[in-house]
């Protein structure tokens, strides 16, 4: 028994040794094994997106519920495991050593087992849920054909010289280098911000996309490069349902000088696929630029040999000093003046011209000095040039030398009364108005009349609805019954009640000088209000509907109404300069205030002249010319083109596409009557400020952009791109590995498990 009980023990002790071994063995060629499969797989990832796995997505979500499939190892071990039936038998118990010196060994057998059946099941869930890594950096497969986009910025700021090219020269050249570096196969769209909706698409013929790119035109215009790049994902996203996105590396391109006016617009680009962007940076990098604002003019209906005012801002971010700012009408200088320009500030010139001569006359502002950007080098006006201003004044007999005198003194001094004067004056009494006193006046004044006949009230108010100007001042004489007359009030702003002598004077109130007509009372400086005194004035019956209360006294009494009649207007003043009804006649601004007011009701009918580029001017065909031929003569051209009426026919439409002077000529047989614009560039072209470069980023997609200077700086970024990582491959090769693993361990355990009891005999 000793014998026995002795061998058995070394037994045991060689077995347990044994068996510590294979343990040894076997995870080391489990580890050898797991760590070379699972290196082999993903020696091509970088560790840079170990991160990104955090990140994963699933085309099919859902099938991730699967994955509790996994417990089934453990079910089926927990079910399937039989109860030893307990027997005694006295020659075990020397086995039984042996037996618990294996049952550790075992157990760690059968969890291995069990983990791998369950991560098989999960990476099979997995697998079918389709996981992906959305942003992954990898190297671009640079043989594949590419789908590119390319935005071409052709604003006005893109007109910058650097080296003695403009911006667009350069921005052209890296777009053909672009074009000829792709893979044979690419297709190329080609967009201009200028152009953002007119239509294209992709094309596969480098010589056509090239022609394209050669044909984007210099513009003065300022649109933002958010709507070419909408329309450029857009048509991104048209291919790719058509099914031709898969064969093709998506990449869109956008030169631009990289101005933060380019970039004014926000704008979020998200579901974008798998398109990469390129911004390239050709800007020079400089603002060596001083600025001509676009002109404002006075007026820009004027009479012949009448002085109209320029004025224009100059303006430089980085420059200053004195600047040289020249006029020029038809060809001809009119004036140059010096201006000094603080660094990075602005400065307003203003230069008087006088036409010399009737009908459309252009105009030009220059810069004295030259920089690189010459589109804000020269600023364009146009001027409606008429006869001079006539002016009718209607005064009672009794009243000459009293308010119209003043009236007249007021609006056209003695001056004013020569050919060179912007108003000729006529002073004629109420009897005698007549409609040939009428014909051709373009303001008619009455100072202060006591009455007109009923037939002169109804020949005034076809003057007026015609288009003409009825100017009445308050006057002493004036009768209440004359002037409340039915053929009066179609006329007169308001209705009148009996003369007041004020106990105390009023002044005027400046609670709302908004109204044009009041623009020399918004100066406090020159015409202090609270000094005006008026000691008599007409109680104030009814305003007519249509009519409007533009100054008021300081109690709240309409002092100026004026009234919309057909196309004429009519004011009336509920004052007078008369000593008995004011101090106005003593007041030194008083003239101003007056021709100022009979400036503004013959300018009415003054048309817009200025606009920017891009616009749609709309020109009315003349009075007695419906029928006429419309032709148009565009700036550096001298033919002209037909123009076809537009709408209900009495408009023609002009489509302001290049910087300077318009010319619209209606004929019809003999009769040619011109009119005409001008067109600039918007001033924001001229701030050349960089853009953020962090809010720029932020309207891409996360990691897909890429901000470069040139197309060799192109080939070197995109080498990294970031596209999505299908996981499908790597999880099928761990399925595999782990089915491979699980079957050779479970045979080997099982084999040696069956060497230990079936080949040893306990009892031997």
């Amino acid at each position: 028994r000793r014998r026995i009980e002795k061998g058995t023990s070394e037994k045991a002790a060689t077995l347990r040794t044994q068996s510590r071994t294979e343990i040894k063995q076997t995870m080391l060629l489990f580890s050898g094994f797991s760590v070379t499969s699972v290196s082999g797989c993903f020696s091509e990832i970088p560790n840079k997106i170990m991160p990104g796995i955090l990140a994963i997505s699933f085309l099919l979500p859902a099938v991730l519920g699967a994955t509790v499939a996994a417990a089934a190892p453990i079910v089926i071990h927990l079910i399937m495991r039989t109860k030893p039936r307990r027997i005694q038998f006295p020659a075990m118990r020397f086995v039984r050593k042996t037996h618990r010196a294996n049952l550790s060994m075992m157990r760690l057998k059968h969890l291995l087992l069990l983990l791998m059946r369950m991560a098989i099941i999960a990476l099979l869930a997995v697998l079918i849920a389709q996981a992906r890594i959305p942003e992954f950096r990898t190297v671009a497969d640079d043989s594949k054909p590419v789908m590119a986009a390319i935005v071409i910025d052709n604003s006005g700021s893109m007109g910058y010289r650097h080296r003695g090219r403009t911006i667009l020269r350069k921005a052209k050249r890296i777009a053909r280098e672009l074009v000829e570096s792709r893979p044979p196969g690419s297709r190329f769209a080609i967009f201009a911000t200028s152009s953002s909706n007119a239509a294209a698409s992709f094309l596969s013929g480098k010589e056509h996309v090239e022609t394209q790119i050669l044909d984007v035109p210099q513009t003065a215009g300022d649109a933002a490069v958010a709507e070419a790049l909408r329309q450029a994902v857009l048509l991104f996203g048209r291919n790719a349902a058509g099914g031709a996105g898969g064969k093709f590396r998506r990449e869109l391109y956008l030169i631009t000088d990289f101005t933060a006016q380019g970039f004014r617009k926000d704008l979020r680009l998200r579901d974008t696929g798998d398109t990469n962007f390129f911004i390239v940076n050709c800007g020079a990098g400089e603002d060596a630029n001083v600025a001509l604002g676009n002109p404002s003019l006075t007026r820009t209906s004027t009479p012949v040999n009448t002085e109209t005012v320029v004025a224009v801002n100059v303006s430089s971010a980085t420059f200053g000093g004195e600047m040289t700012v020249r006029v020029e009408l038809d060809g001809k200088s009119e004036g140059i003046k010096t201006v000094r320009l603080p660094v990075g500030g602005m400065v307003t010139a203003e230069i008087p011209v006088r036409p010399k001569r009737s009908g459309v006359v252009h105009g030009r502002v220059l810069l004295g000095q030259k920089d690189p950007l010459e589109l804000d080098n020269v600023r364009y006006f146009t001027l409606i040039v008429g006869a001079p201003t006539r002016m009718l004044i209607v005064s009672d007999s009794t009243t000459i030398g009293q308010s119209g005198f003043l009236m007249a003194l007021a609006v056209a001094p003695q001056s004013g009364v020569s050919d060179g004067g912007w108003v000729r004056r006529k002073t004629i009494l109420a009897d005698k108005l007549n409609a040939r006193s009428l014909s051709g006046v373009h303001l008619v004044l009455v100072a202060d009349v006591s009455r007109f006949s009923k037939a002169q009230w109804q020949m005034l108010e076809r003057y007026v609805r015609k288009g003409g100007r009825l100017w009445v001042v308050a006057g002493e004489l004036m009768s209440n019954s004359s002037y409340n007359s039915v053929e009066a009030q179609r006329v007169m702003p308001v209705s009148l009640k009996p003369l007041e002598l004020l106990a105390r004077p009023v002044s005027w109130a400046d609670d709302n000088l908004d109204h044009p007509m009041l623009a020399p009372l918004d100066r406090q400086d020159v015409f202090p209000l609270s000094e005006v005194r008026c000691r008599r004035r007409f109680a104030i019956g009814q305003v007519a509907p249509d009519a409007k209360v533009v100054l008021k006294f300081s109690d709240g009494v309409a002092a100026v109404a004026s009234r919309r009649i057909g196309e004429g207007l009519s004011v009336f003043w509920n004052f007078s300069p008369v000593r008995k009804f004011s101090n106005l006649a003593r007041w030194a601004q008083f003239p101003v205030f007056a021709q100022h007011t009979a400036r503004y009701l013959t300018r009415l009918d003054e048309r817009k002249t200025a606009y920017l580029w891009g616009s749609t001017v709309t020109i009315p065909f003349p009075v007695g010319l419906r029928s006429a031929v419309a032709t148009v003569r565009r700036p550096g051209e001298k033919r002209e083109e037909p123009l076809a009426p537009s709408g209900s026919g009495r408009v023609v439409t002009v489509r302001a596409d290049r910087v300077g002077h318009f010319q619209i000529t209606f004929t019809e047989g003999q009769n040619r009557q011109s009119a005409g614009f001008s067109v600039n560039a918007d001033p924001r072209e001229s701030d050349l400020t960089a853009a953020d470069a962090g809010r720029v980023e932020a309207m891409f997609p996360a990691g897909r952009l890429a901000i470069v200077s040139g197309a060799d700086e192109i080939s070197s970024k995109r080498q990294m791109t970031t596209q999505s990582l299908d996981l499908s491959v790597p999880i099928l090769l761990c399925v595999l590995v782990l089915l491979t693993g699980e079957s050779f361990f479970a045979n080997r355990f099982y084999r040696r498990a069956g060497e230990v009891t079936g080949g040893e005999n306990p009892t031997a």
